[in-house]
């Protein structure tokens, strides 16, 4: 194991098959967390568009973003004793990502996903199966030599992990990043609230931001009939001890908030392919701008959604990540000063 490593990213490793839905609808959701739905024409035989084999999951996807922004990186994510497997493990070894943390589990196949891009707004609907991801182990944990933790979307088990690195981040002052995903979320803030007070940096989704923070009974009877402002879920968020919260908005940009100022972004390009893995490139791109220079919100968020612009021309989460010189020519601070928008949280 290498001294060096930087960060250890914690999540899914898997096989995505991509299908341009064409002749999907999008039809009114059930409430503000679920706003739209996709359908199709029940018990129908229905033509797709373009269909795509990529490897995705956020635990390889962040690290492949953060090595390639020049992090010394190492996944922790486990795959099955198969080809799939095999082509993961081979294309972090091309990346020269280290894979001292990598787990082959010959028991189960490797996790997959099927994503239906929706054709207009071009974002996506995941159909997901974790197999070898819920036979994911934090082994020899106590013995990690890392300065920062991400964690993305974990499956079985998960309790046993949190607790695992909230050790680990008070024993040894390790770092933690947490994109909590369904399972962990659903959980509630009763939960997630000792582990949120260490986390330094918290990134959600505004869907994944507002069910959290309505976990909370008395904020969710004060917002009963209408959404609460972006600037109050920041505020509960913070209160509860996250000290960088990122809320992303999809193509609407993003917003990040230090507990002082607020700091909002918009997308970064007009033209979009498909959604699969924007979340991830911002979430490389903001953290690997934090490392090199921590304190400095514009330029993260600038790197954040200059990487998950360049994600979202092509299918797959991994062409279009940047490297860090191509992410500075094209968030330098003149461009960065223009458009993100500094705001007291008040």
């Amino acid at each position: 194991m290498e001294d060096t490593i930087q960060v250890i990213t914690i999540g899914s490793a898997t096989e995505d098959i991509l299908v341009l839905a064409n002749e999907s609808q999008i039809i009114k959701g059930r409430n503000a967390t679920c706003e739209k739905l996709l359908a199709f024409e029940y018990g129908a035989k229905i033509p797709v568009g373009r269909i795509k084999s990529t490897l995705g999951g956020a635990g390889t996807n962040v690290a492949v973003g953060l090595r390639k922004l020049g992090i010394i990186v190492a996944p922790c994510v486990a795959v099955g004793n198969d080809e799939t497997g095999e082509k993961i493990r081979n294309n972090l070894i091309k990346k020269k990502i280290c894979i001292d943390f990598f787990q082959e589990v010959g028991i189960c196949e490797s996790d997959r996903s099927i994503i239906l891009v929706e054709p207009v707004e071009r974002d996506r609907t995941i159909f997901y199966n974790r197999q070898a991801g819920n036979h994911l182990k934090l082994k020899n944990i106590s013995k990690w030599k890392t300065d920062w933790v991400f964690i993305s979307s974990l499956a079985e088990g998960w309790e046993k992990k949190l607790s695992q690195i909230l050790k680990l981040r008070l024993v040894k002052g390790v770092r933690i990043a947490f994109n909590p995903g369904k399972a962990q979320i659903a959980s509630g803030l009763k939960y997630l609230s000792p582990f949120l007070k260490e986390t330094s940096v918290l990134f959600l989704n505004w869907d994944e931001a507002l069910e959290l923070v309505f976990s909370d009974k008395q904020f969710k009877e004060k917002y009963v009939s209408n959404p609460p402002p972006k600037k109050e879920v920041f505020k509960f968020l913070h209160n509860i001890g996250a000290r960088i919260v990122v809320i992303t908005l999809g193509k609407k940009g993003a917003i990040a908030s230090d507990s002082y100022y607020t700091y909002t972004s918009p997308g970064a390009t007009p033209k979009v392919v498909e959604l699969t893995g924007a979340g991830d490139a911002f979430a490389s791109g903001f953290m690997a701008s934090w490392i090199k220079e921590e304190g400095n919100m514009k330029k993260a968020m600038g790197w954040g959604m200059t990487n998950s612009g360049s994600v979202i021309m092509y299918f797959g989460a991994e062409k279009g990540l940047l490297n860090a010189s191509e992410v500075e020519k094209k968030a330098n601070e003149i461009f960065l000063d223009a458009i993100i928008r500094e705001k007291r949280l008040g």
